[in-house]
């Protein structure tokens, strides 16, 4: 089984929690070694948002420190830009 996280942002404790609960629930139904597809937007995003070379750099750090597992995950950037709602969002 392969299950995504698309994000626009670093990985933070509420995001490395749901990805690590869909893991063990997806080993509670019987898939032996799920695959987590972690897909940072690499287009264009908002003026404020952190830069996509830090964020690859935090993604990094987020494996080489375990809160991820490194051998059943995938990071591979998506070069669509973040579309926004509005000016309300």
């Amino acid at each position: 089984a392969v299950f995504a996280f698309q994000l626009r942002n670093p990985v933070h404790n509420g995001h490395a929690l749901l990805m690590q609960d869909t893991q063990r629930r997806l080993i509670e139904r019987g898939y032996r070694r799920p695959v987590l597809l972690l897909h940072p937007l690499g287009g264009w995003t908002k003026d404020d948002d952190v830069p996509l070379a830090w964020r690859m750099k935090q993604h990094a750090a987020v494996l080489e420190e375990g809160l991820l597992d490194p051998n059943s995950t995938i990071v591979a950037i998506f070069p669509s830009p973040m579309m926004y709602a509005g000016p309300t969002e």
